[in-house]
């Protein structure tokens, strides 16, 4: 049991490595087609049709470099090859900047955006605040996908400091879930819905979920179909209140 438990996690170690490496050596190329798609795009005689297809190039390119980050992000987390960089910084200021992120789309879209910040927050935390970043920018971008097709869509991210933890939630009132697939949500390249217009890679969370767990917190959500979603993440206070 012991050989066949070191081969299963060898294994799984390899798996991890050679991903981490294929998305980098993937990601290279891919940034000078998006480069050079912009400067096409920046092309002020560039005729009309050819216009079109450099569009499409962008747009493809950007959704493919989605994929490939997605990919790396997790394979490197999986692995234990991201180091998380700690240091104290503001969790009001952290819940501001990612909602500043997405209002522009939002108003695009006319979802309603609006930010809770108790006053029980704390005023400093410890943690690797890029990594938390990308938490609740994920959290905010998977409501603007999932609401905007309400003419009420409706997001809301709150975040305060209940008890021994700080909670960060993202609520919206959109299509909803049914709970009883909530255990798919985290896990890896599994997506509720299927719809082509929903494109992910089903990582995401998965990523989160792990980014979140290095900081001592957890994840989870609820929902109701119909009446939208419920996204949390707690900051534990062993993780450097």
């Amino acid at each position: 049991l012991i050989a066949a438990r070191d081969v299963a996690e060898a294994g799984a170690r390899t798996k991890s490595e050679f991903l981490a490496n294929m998305s980098h050596e993937l990601r290279t190329p891919l940034t000078s087609v998006i480069g050079f798609s912009g400067l096409l795009q920046d092309s002020p005689n560039l005729p009309e049709t050819e216009r079109r297809y450099a569009d499409r190039i962008a747009t493809a390119s950007e959704v493919l470099l989605g994929v490939i980050n997605d990919i790396l992000d997790y394979s490197k987390l999986e692995a234990d090859a991201v180091d998380l960089d700690p240091e104290p910084f503001d969790p009001r200021a952290l819940a501001e900047g990612a909602v500043a992120r997405v209002e522009t789309q939002c108003e695009a879209k006319g979802l309603k955006l609006e930010t809770v910040i108790a006053a029980d927050l704390p005023a400093r935390l410890m943690g690797d605040a890029g990594r938390l970043r990308q938490v609740t920018l994920n959290f905010l971008s998977n409501a603007l996908k999932f609401s905007s097709k309400k003419p009420d869509a409706r997001i809301e991210f709150a975040c305060s400091g209940a008890g021994p933890a700080t909670v960060y939630c993202m609520s919206d009132n959109g299509d909803g879930f049914d709970m009883r697939f909530a255990d798919r949500l985290f896990g890896v390249f599994q997506r509720l819905h299927t719809d082509a217009e929903f494109k992910g890679t089903g990582v995401g969370l998965a990523t989160v979920q792990r980014i979140v767990r290095r900081h001592g917190g957890r994840v989870w959500a609820d929902s109701e179909p119909g009446k939208g979603a419920r996204f949390y993440f707690t900051l534990w206070e062993k993780a450097g209140r």
